[in-house]
């Protein structure tokens, strides 16, 4: 849900700082994953600049992201 693509980028990507502070002045990327990741959502994860992860049809995983598609650096 897009709630919990907000969620993730309000509360718990900043938190990855204070709780892993040796990582401040290095580049940053975010991401979510799920089993199953609706159209819209994944689109809507896209567009804040995270990489979305889901399940292939063969049962691997897979990067769900257009070609064009350019993560944000979040610091």
């Amino acid at each position: 849900q897009k709630r919990m693509v907000d969620n993730f980028l309000e509360k718990r990507l900043p938190k990855f700082m204070e709780v892993f502070p040796e990582f401040r002045g290095r580049k940053l990327f975010g991401g979510i994953g799920a089993l199953v990741v609706k159209n819209d959502v994944s689109r809507y994860a896209e567009k804040a600049g995270l990489y979305v992860l889901t399940q292939s049809s063969e049962g691997g995983a897979t990067l769900t992201n257009r070609k064009n598609f350019r993560a944000k650096e979040f610091s």
